[in-house]
């Protein structure tokens, strides 16, 4: 029940002040990480409970189902997991799928997202006859995050709040490149996010020269809502079966994204459901084993409640 230390050596330690949510899963066995790289539970916690789910299956023929598809996609961290899908070869009316966190979440409201990517061209000239002519493409960079809402970052939101975030930013005083991603939940405020990036690169080559800083962005994927509403009852049905298994379905938007997004926009309705990962991508992310075969026992059930609708 207290701190959990990943590696003494290092002195990185997995404390309650910080993460105050392991409180809820003392005295369970809990995969961790060594505190030098990421655990992988995002997805491979998926993979494993979809394994154990068709292994089981197989071993109780007495479970009554209909057909079942299975998938796994590669690359959905960079949007492009569903690139090669074939929804009709795939053949099913709709899907679940297993990307989810704490156990009892139940989703089927994602970020709309985009990336924007910025290029910003300086002008080098020798510090010591630089007056008057140096453009100095890393402070212009700096000026232009700077000019993003600064409470509509990752570390200062929450629910359904979007954000910008930088990702990545290679610069030299010649040329700079930064990296964002762009999320909002609500589509008329995700258009207005766009806007914002572009136009702060107007603004700033108003400011420095029309061929300055170039601000574009690009889309990735849409909230799913709006196609998985018409076909509610797959929600309901996987709250069922938790309940089933005395777990509360926790309904809430996913601060990220799934597969599922654009696999919805492609005809095939998915909402996603819990493995039991927890503070993903970093040395911290970690999965209670009991999460993970509570999953298993979710699945099984959807499966055979289906059966007798």
């Amino acid at each position: 029940g207290g701190d959990i230390v990943l590696n003494k050596e290092a002195g990185i330690v997995m404390s309650l002040d910080m993460f105050p949510e392991l409180a809820k899963y003392k005295g369970q066995e809990l995969i961790t990480t060594d505190g030098t790289t990421l655990l992988g539970a995002d997805d491979k916690a998926g993979i494993a409970i979809i394994r154990t789910t068709m292994e089981y299956l197989l071993n109780h023929p007495e479970i009554e189902h209909g057909k079942i598809r299975i998938a796994f996609t590669p690359d959905e961290e960079v949007g492009k997991g569903a690139d090669h899908f074939d929804v009709e070869k795939f053949g099913a009316e709709f899907a679940y799928t297993l990307d989810g966190g704490e156990i009892g979440e139940l989703e089927y409201e994602t970020f709309s997202a985009a990336w924007g990517y910025v290029t910003i061209n300086g002008r080098n000239v020798h510090p010591g006859s630089a007056k008057n002519k140096m453009l100095n493409a890393i402070l212009v960079g700096m000026e232009f995050n700077e000019m993003l809402p600064v409470n509509e970052r990752p570390e200062f939101t929450e629910g359904r709040e979007g954000f910008f975030h930088i990702m990545e930013m290679k610069a030299t005083v010649e040329q700079t490149k930064m990296l964002y991603i762009i999320r909002d939940h609500d589509k008329v405020n995700f258009e207005k996010r766009k806007a914002l990036f572009v136009e702060t690169g107007v603004y700033l080559n108003k400011k420095y020269g029309n061929t300055v800083v170039e601000a574009t962005t690009k889309d990735t994927y849409y909230n799913m809502r709006e196609k998985i509403e018409p076909v509610y009852w797959i929600v309901e049905l996987a709250g069922d079966a938790m309940k089933s298994l005395g777990i509360e379905p926790n309904i809430v938007p996913v601060r990220g994204g799934t597969d599922g997004s654009r696999l919805s926009y492609m005809g095939l309705p998915c909402p996603n459901l819990f493995t039991g990962g927890m503070f993903y991508h970093g040395k911290y992310e970690c999965i209670p084993t009991r999460s993970m075969e509570l999953s298993t026992e979710m699945v099984v059930k959807i499966i055979s409640m289906l059966a007798n609708k």
